[in-house]
């Protein structure tokens, strides 16, 4: 696993225990989407990203609420600016739910 995949983990580490704190036992677990492949996409590897000429990575969490698991994962740099700019639009966070979904239960 990549140091910026390990440095990820730590911080959703950090993202469910004040979950846990905030919400209590509606966060039962969390898991670490760990797949190379943009979960927007599917095409490029998620990680490390220039964002305003810095180095960057696009950690997020999503709440998989059917199982209380709180769900980390990172996305490629075209698709995290994707996401930044289209904030209201919902097509590409369903896309993304849906693939993390589904890579939750196979795993």
């Amino acid at each position: 696993m990549t140091d910026e995949k390990n440095y990820a983990r730590e911080l959703l580490d950090g993202l469910a225990a004040l979950g846990r704190a905030r919400f209590g036992d509606a966060v039962k677990e969390y898991w670490f989407h760990h797949a190379d492949l943009c979960p927007a996409c599917m095409k490029r590897s998620s990680g490390a990203m220039k964002h305003k000429g810095q180095n960057a990575v696009s950690l997020n969490g999503f709440m998989y609420r059917e199982r209380g698991v709180l769900i980390g994962y990172m996305l490629c740099g075209p698709c995290a600016r994707k996401v930044l700019r289209r904030s209201s639009e919902g097509e590409i966070h369903k896309r993304i739910e849906r693939n993390l979904i589904a890579a939750y239960l196979f795993e």
